[in-house]
């Protein structure tokens, strides 16, 4: 402010300097005690304004250039902080916000906010003599431009949250399939690797596409179910001939139907066949009476199970943030230190009922 209040006074100095010899001393542009203190006040409100941690850094260098036009303006017009809706105030507000969601990418060309605000600067410094209306004009076009931005985020994160909730409608019927798949399970026997890969890798696919097709009770749903029990059946050990004979007439149709569906499903058929191989192997086994020995994996009575990030980032050891991710009200923005020390600035965009899902978008409404 020191350095700022002394710029202003040569400024004015210079100009008395520059008057012609007609123009009476006491008439030349002095400051008065009212200007000391529309300077003052003119300086707490920038200093307020870039002391906020919510306004990005670069911003800020463009939002201090316009200290001196703001103090000409309210010393040319002392009703300047007694309109809160004053042109020159409301685009002071409308920069200082639209910085909340902005991210510095580099990229300051072109049509971005950062250009927009480097303009709108300029234009403060080089046009502005005497009209206010000139604050005016360019709040209405940062307000234009601003509006048309939310208007497409909102847009964005509109299509982002349907998008989500089908997603969300999407893992509970996978869930659910998973615990019908468990159920049908033996509870404490080993499971081979093949047949678990069949399973969980495709046979899930089967019976979610069966469900959203026909539903539970349609015919492409019970015969997923019926085949399903026969491969579990048919890969624990037969002890007795009458056993053995009845694997031996199902092991045909069985794998038929388990090629059939599964080529419905699987995009890559080169993921089936080492797996429909090794089934052959596990039919052998049983065949022979004991249980299987050469498993090397196992699956444990609850199946895989989808793991969230969350837990995912706990396993790994992965740093976890001080701040309650369920204490934020939705709409708040945060910044984000990434690992090269650049902070991304995101808004939370939704949250799931359970709170175990967030979803954070930036000011354009991008995931």
């Amino acid at each position: 402010p020191s350095a700022l209040r002394q710029a202003v006074i040569n400024a004015l100095a210079l100009s008395d300097a520059q008057a012609t010899s007609e123009i009476a001393a006491d008439s030349r542009r002095r400051l008065g005690r009212s200007d000391e203190d529309a300077m003052d006040l003119v300086f707490l409100l920038f200093e307020q304004l870039l002391g906020a941690p919510d306004i990005p850094d670069s911003i800020k260098v463009l939002i201090s250039r316009l200290q001196l036009p703001y103090v000409k303006m309210a010393i040319m017009e002392p009703a300047f902080f007694d309109q809160p809706q004053h042109p020159a105030r409301s685009l002071l507000n409308h920069i200082g916000e639209a910085s909340l969601g902005w991210n510095d990418d580099g990229e300051r060309g072109g049509d971005g906010l950062y250009a927009r605000i480097a303009n709108i600067v300029e234009r403060v410094i080089t046009e502005f003599h005497t009209d206010p209306g000139l604050f005016q004009a360019l709040d209405n076009e940062l307000a234009a431009y601003l509006d048309g931005q939310q208007r497409q985020a909102h847009a964005a994160e509109r299509r982002m949250l349907r998008g989500i909730s089908e997603e969300r409608q999407q893992h509970a019927a996978r869930r659910h399939v998973m615990q019908i798949i468990d159920q049908r399970l033996p509870a404490h026997e080993v499971i081979p690797v093949a047949v678990a890969s069949i399973i969980y890798d495709g046979w899930v696919e089967v019976m979610l596409d069966a469900q959203s097709r026909e539903g539970e009770r349609g015919p492409g749903w019970q015969h997923a179910l019926r085949v399903l029990d026969q491969l579990v059946w048919s890969i624990r050990p037969k002890h007795d001939p009458p056993e053995r004979r009845e694997l031996l007439r199902q092991i045909p149709q069985l794998l038929r139907d388990l090629r059939t569906a599964l080529s419905e499903v699987l995009p890559d058929q080169q993921l089936l066949e080492p797996c429909l191989k090794e089934l052959q192997g596990v039919y052998i086994a049983a065949l022979r009476g004991p249980a299987p020995e050469t498993v090397s994996q196992t699956v444990s009575e609850t199946g895989p199970r989808e793991t969230s990030a969350r837990d995912a980032s706990r396993a790994a050891g992965a740093p976890t943030s001080a701040l309650d991710p369920d204490a934020l009200p939705i709409g708040t923005w945060i910044d984000i230190m990434r690992t090269d020390d650049n902070r991304l600035r995101v808004k939370l965009a939704w949250r799931s009922d359970d709170g175990h899902d967030l979803l954070f978008v930036d000011r354009l409404g991008r995931k």
